[in-house]
């Protein structure tokens, strides 16, 4: 068995050093061989330099990536892909010791699975915003936010792994590539969720998916995201794919229903701003998500 790990990175040359270090202290894995690609998805600062520190003490690939978005750094990535499995991770990222270890044991364990994943913890720069600690469960997704307990096991459509730490059959993978719609890329709307829909895509083909709880990783949170101006934007990016109908789960929004999004987000808007001033996080943060997302609509049916 070979096993591949991919990181597509965009600008993040500090981050992805940390990444690729907490790799190479990480255990290699027993009974596999394996290799690292990394996808410069059109970077202007010193990935590559970064990339080649790592040569000598990893078995690492550089793959260039010019044209801008996650999903086409990711099928970058399949297409230069040596490994029977692909594990997935970001250039934001810390992988436990054990990481690639406890995925290996996994394939060898659950064969007849297309997708695993494991527990994301994330890790806030400096001290949080005093609302986010009793605002993040209702906003966790935004920060990918993953906690595998031993209760978990077989995945289903509605509980899957995030972009930062899952892995999928090669097979599977190159049968299922990612939506160059979806993805995060340059632009004002935050365009995620590129890896649930292909997970969600397997799963409805008859394949399965397994937790790999010891697979664990920890994810950089850092100042610029824990603001309300990232949430909204998140969650208007979830909207508008929602609106479009990228992700198979609402209806896209035509020009007939145009004027009833934007008075429905427009009630939500108001109900955000009252709540703002009157109530706690738990109420206001909520509503925020609320507004946000039905305006992404709007912005969809435009």
């Amino acid at each position: 068995m070979k096993l591949t790990i991919a990181i597509c990175t965009w600008n993040r040359e500090a981050l992805l050093g940390q990444a690729l270090a907490s790799i190479h202290q990480a255990s290699a894995p027993q009974n596999s061989d394996w290799e690292i690609i990394v996808v410069n998805n059109n970077c202007t600062d010193g990935t590559d330099a970064v990339v080649h520190q790592f040569i000598e003490r990893l078995p690492i690939r550089l793959v260039h990536e010019p044209k801008p978005g996650l999903s086409n750094a990711r099928n970058a990535a399949i297409d230069n892909a040596l490994g029977d499995y692909i594990i997935w991770t970001d250039d934001d990222v810390i992988v436990g010791k054990g990481w690639i270890v406890e995925y290996e044991r996994a394939f060898t364990r659950w064969p007849e699975a297309g997708i695993f994943g494991g527990s994301i913890i994330p890790r806030f720069e400096a001290e949080s915003p005093a609302w986010l600690p009793s605002a993040l469960p209702y906003v966790d997704a935004a920060f990918a936010t993953r906690d595998v307990n031993s209760s978990m096991v077989s995945m289903t459509p509605t509980e899957l792994p995030y972009g930062a730490n899952f892995a999928v059959r090669t097979q599977e993978q190159r049968h299922f590539r990612y939506n160059t719609e979806l993805g995060t890329r340059p632009g004002k709307l935050i365009i995620t969720d590129e890896e649930t829909v292909v997970m969600r895509a397997i799963l409805a083909e008859g394949g399965s998916g397994r937790w790999v709880p010891s697979a664990a990783v920890d994810h950089w949170i850092p100042r610029a995201r824990q603001t309300i101006t990232y949430l909204r934007a998140y969650y208007k990016g979830q909207g508008w794919m929602h609106g479009k109908n990228l992700k198979g789960d609402h209806p896209k929004a035509t020009s007939n229903r145009f004027w009833m999004l934007w008075l429905g987000a427009a009630i939500r808007e108001l109900r955000y701003r009252i709540y703002r001033v009157t109530r706690g996080p738990g109420k206001w943060v909520p509503a925020m998500k609320s507004a946000a997302f039905a305006w992404g609509k709007v912005a969809a049916g435009k």
